[in-house]
């Protein structure tokens, strides 16, 4: 079969950039070895390779010219747009499919005709948001129960039809590349003392929703307050060709939270690595922080931390909520640092590592062969439907409400993870009253709540109908 896949994201020919891309390579391989032709269209990137080869049978062609680094990839010029349009309707013809990877191409025209299957990634950046509501995939797949719950209670309330198309295949963990594994190698390049130090790691691309403030908030108590003064945390540099003003600005706060409280000799940057160096630089922590108000679909670092034996502390945002059960990774409010840190030193202060028989139940859960067979499916079978129309349902006529998925119900109050922060009784003076209703109900009878009450909820993001 003929395949064109589409990833918004740039791919190079050696080297991986975060979580999107390794799953993108790994479905498109797993394609190619089952004899399909595929070509992948992405993001050009000056002075990279324009054309390669990732598989004999999987072909990248980098020649978008969407604008980068990330994000607004759509900040580009009428012609670069039409460039796009023309180039992808060329290699789209004579195709027996279109993956798209991450739901990102906004011009659902461009493959009126041929069977789409999207992915979606993410439901966080605007481009997969409005990608949910305004695509035309014949088949949709969501990397996560939360992320498929996100697509149904937002988009779903607006497009008919949308329910039946979504699969949800969780991100798989390859066990060839993340295992427990001897730490000298990457040690010696990055020029770390294993023997006088231990390291946390924040294994994340520098954008500010992934935490690394909050990581060093964790990191400052955890030497001040809790003795543990060998404590050195690592942290990537950003590609160069993928850096824009954005990180620049974000690098320099980082620098000046970290001389104001006295880290500079606790912090370390260091050069993005290559995929096959990660399974030792895991090994190289005693945990991996994975603690910002990113409300992740699905959040690979925290899953291979684990599976190459290195404990876990995430913030219960967004999937880490629900993903993998509590005894298999250490959950903590966001933001705060202090209950972040006690998780933090009693793993540290007991030398933790996660048991063979946990580390083999993640990756069960998270199975790549599993994922890979699942996406294989989907895409060779998938068949033409019927447009998805717009028909929204009438949300103020449910018989009852429950807390939208993209909200949790802590001791802190309501979280909302596309506000980023705990709702209080200042966003709505009885928020506080709501929490207790939920958290003895789980739902609310819609005969018990005023209309307007009601429309002011369902405005701030917090309720959601039950058709169910």
């Amino acid at each position: 079969m003929k395949i064109l896949a589409f990833s918004i994201n740039p791919i190079f020919p050696d080297r991986v950039t975060g979580g999107a891309s390794k799953h993108l390579e790994r479905v498109l391989r797993y394609l190619g070895e089952k004899g399909n032709q595929v070509t992948l269209l992405c993001a050009a990137v000056p002075g990279s390779k324009n054309e390669f080869e990732l598989h004999s049978n999987v072909f990248v062609k980098a020649i978008l010219p969407f604008h980068l680094p990330f994000p607004q990839p759509y900040a580009v010029s009428p012609f670069e747009l039409s460039s796009i349009s023309h180039t992808t309707l060329e290699e789209i013809s004579g195709k027996d499919r279109f993956y798209i990877h991450d739901g990102e191409l906004l011009l659902p025209e461009l493959y009126a005709h041929i069977p789409t299957i999207s992915s979606f990634r993410d439901n966080v950046y605007p481009e997969s948001v409005l990608g949910s509501f305004i695509g035309q995939a014949d088949e949709i797949i969501c990397v996560s129960p939360y992320s498929a719950d996100v697509i149904r209670s937002s988009a779903g309330l607006v497009l008919s039809g949308l329910d039946e198309r979504i699969h949800v295949v969780p991100n798989g963990i390859d066990p060839e590349v993340f295992h427990p594994s001897d730490p000298d190698p990457v040690a010696k390049e990055l020029q770390l003392d294993l023997n006088k130090h231990r390291y946390l790691l924040h294994p994340h691309r520098p954008e500010s929703s992934k935490g690394l403030k909050e990581s060093l908030k964790i990191l400052e108590k955890l030497i001040n307050q809790f003795g543990q003064k060998d404590l050195i945390l690592l942290s990537p540099d950003w590609l160069p060709e993928m850096q824009g003003h954005l990180e620049n600005s974000l690098k320099q706060e980082i620098l000046d939270f970290i001389e104001t409280h006295g880290l500079q000799e606790h912090v370390r940057f260091h050069g993005w690595l290559r995929q096959d160096q990660l399974a030792s630089y895991y090994s190289c922590g005693a945990l991996t922080l994975s603690v910002g108000n990113n409300p992740e679909a699905f959040g690979n670092v925290a899953y291979e931390s684990i599976a190459c034996g290195t404990p876990s502390v995430v913030a219960m945002v967004g999937t880490h909520r629900t993903q993998l059960p509590d005894y298999l990774v250490y959950k903590t409010q966001y933001d705060n640092p202090y209950e972040a840190a006690e998780i933090c030193n009693l793993i540290l202060k007991n030398n933790l590592r996660v048991s063979e028989k946990d580390r083999l139940e993640v990756l069960s859960l998270l199975n790549l062969e599993k994922q890979l067979s699942a996406y294989s499916s989907i895409i060779l079978n998938a068949t033409k439907r019927e447009p998805m129309r717009i028909s929204p349902q009438k949300i103020h006529s449910a018989k009852s409400y429950r807390l939208a998925p993209w909200c949790d119900l802590t001791s802190r109050g309501i979280f909302n993870d596309y506000k980023g922060r705990y709702l209080t009784d200042e966003d709505w003076e009885g928020m506080t009253e709501l929490s207790r209703i939920l958290s003895l109900s789980g739902s609310i009878d819609a005969n018990y709540i005023e209309k307007t009450i009601l429309s002011k909820l369902i405005e701030l993001g917090v309720l959601v109908p039950n058709f169910t």
